[in-house]
């Protein structure tokens, strides 16, 4: 049987005393610097305006992306193709389609090959390159307003780095099946793309809707064109064709420019 002297109770009140206070300073002045090492966490629900600041940072990493770089590639391959293949479609033609709320798929590809894609597949692995960027910089976690004015600004830097890369010209030469362009003729081209440009830069975005669900707007200017909804794992659906648009203009210019351009 153990016997307890009052001093022996004392040193172990003093042992587990100190060590409380050694362990809570430890904890206390531990804790900032786990923090300071822990892996950061997208908020669930981002500010109404993302600062400036953080967009921009965003913006330049997502540049230099080679996903970015596919994305790129991409619009310029849609863009030479739709030049070399001359399909349109008719101010006509477009207000019936905007009329419609259905769509089938004959209808979808038929208007998907007026924005340059091949076919449906042709889209959805487009709009599948623009979804994984946007997960990899957390862009679908920003509210629908911040998503537009980061694929909006990204878009600007974009035309940018096209023409002072001279990237159509080289594109054109690697996937066009016409050969050499007459240096003239470039001029036609860009044109013919400020044309369709209108009011500002072409702008496809990405919105998820839900787990499942996610919205790709064709904008151009800031004016919606075409949106379509994709739900997993169905096809890509029109949803909204706007009846106002037409580039049946531009295509005219273009193709009497390029007529005549290398004309002796």
């Amino acid at each position: 049987m153990a016997f307890f002297t009052s001093k022996t109770i004392n040193m172990k009140s003093l042992f587990f005393s100190t060590t409380f206070k050694i362990l809570t300073f430890s904890i206390v002045f531990a804790f900032p610097l786990l923090m300071s090492f822990s892996p950061a966490r997208v908020s669930e629900s981002r500010p109404i305006d993302l600062p400036e600041t953080e967009m921009r940072k965003l913006i330049d990493n997502a540049l230099k992306d080679s996903l970015f770089t596919l994305i790129t590639e991409a619009d310029i391959k849609r863009f030479i193709g739709k030049i070399n293949s001359n399909r349109s479609i008719t101010k006509q033609k477009w207000d019936e389609l905007a009329k419609k709320k259905n769509f089938s798929v004959q209808e979808t590809e038929y208007i998907f090959s007026h924005f340059g894609f091949m076919s449906v597949a042709d889209f959805t692995s487009y709009a599948n390159l623009l979804a994984s960027l946007s997960k990899k910089y957390g862009i679908d976690k920003f509210n629908e307003n911040d998503q537009k004015r980061f694929f909006d600004a990204l878009r600007k830097e974009q035309v940018d780095y096209i023409t002072n890369n001279n990237l159509l010209e080289k594109v054109f030469k690697k996937y066009a099946n016409t050969g050499g362009m007459p240096s003239e003729c470039w001029k036609c081209v860009y044109d013919y793309r400020d044309c369709l440009n209108g009011g500002g830069s072409w702008v496809i975005s990405y919105t998820p809707v839900s787990s499942t669900t996610t919205r790709y707007d064709m904008s151009n200017g800031g004016i919606s064109i075409t949106q379509i909804t994709y739900t997993t794992p169905s096809n890509p659906q029109i949803t909204y064709v706007n009846p106002q648009y037409s580039t049946a203009s531009c295509e005219g210019i273009y193709r009497n420019c390029m007529s005549s351009c290398a004309t002796p």
